[in-house]
């Protein structure tokens, strides 16, 4: 949320209560709304396909406590590509060469097994037949 209060504050949203806003920023709400990817997209320039590797979301930090962060890639999407991780980079994390964290929901990996095709598999040799 710091980085939306230094960055983008036009974007923070806020809780409206017995006819007045409170004074608290809405934590959800600020970091769920789409306005806030695009406002940040429009800062770093991306370009349309840009915006698939965006997201804001909860990851498990080192301690594995969940924290919101801003990703730029994933192992199933693939990561931002230059200059805009760079950009990006430069914009939340200045002098970090950036972090793997694990996805809140799927922090695991899954054994599919080996696909094979019939011409994959050589004939098998060594096998005799017996019989009575």
């Amino acid at each position: 949320m710091e980085i939306v209060k230094e960055h983008f504050p036009e974007r923070i949203r806020y809780t409206w209560v017995r006819d007045n806003y409170t004074t608290e920023p809405d934590v959800r709400g600020t970091l769920r709304d789409s306005l806030l990817c695009l406002a940040i997209g429009r800062r770093l320039d991306f370009q349309r396909d840009d915006y698939k590797f965006l997201n804001i979301g909860y990851v498990l930090n080192k301690e594995g406590k969940m924290v919101h962060a801003i990703t730029v890639g994933s192992n199933y999407e693939g990561i931002l590509k230059q200059p805009w991780l760079t950009r990006a980079q430069e914009l939340f994390a200045p002098g970090d060469n950036g972090q793997w964290h694990l996805d809140r929901r799927e922090w695991y990996w899954t054994r599919d097994g080996p696909v094979f095709t019939e011409d994959d598999c050589p004939a098998d040799t060594t096998t005799t037949e017996s019989g009575p």
